[in-house]
This record gives C-alpha cells, structure tokens and sequence, in this order.
C-alpha cells in the first residue's frame, strides 16, 4: 500500500560485487532465485505482496480486500 515492491527489494553493491580470491572469488548472489524462494516461504505473490490466503489466515480480511480486491 506504500508503493514498495520486488524492485526494492534489493542487496547492497557491496555483496553483488565478485570477491577476487578465495573460496566465493567471482561469485554473486543470484538474486532473483533468493527473491523467488524467500517470497514462496513468506506467503508473498511474485511482486512481494502478501497473498490474499495469508492475509486471510491472519485476520486481516480488509488489508486483503484492499490489495486484491
């Protein structure tokens, strides 16, 4: 309801940016596989809102008919 969504959800510069040695050298995070994973286990729809079954389950029937109608 305050405009945020999956394109806030971001990781700072500093952790998408390859390490040159060790262990994790050259790698990144793939972002969009933890977004995807973290979303499915949070009950959150593909932008990173809360689906209506769970705000349901809560009890939040009004915030649910607000963001799905």
């Amino acid at each position: 309801m305050m405009g945020a969504s999956r394109e806030d959800d971001r990781l700072p510069k500093r952790i998408l940016t390859p390490v040159g040695e060790g262990a994790a050298a050259g790698s990144v995070p793939d972002v969009e596989k933890l977004l995807r994973e973290y979303y499915k286990i949070r009950g959150l729809d593909e932008d990173g809102k809360p689906k209506k079954e769970v705000l349901l389950k809560a009890g939040l029937g009004d915030l649910a008919r607000k963001l799905h109608g």
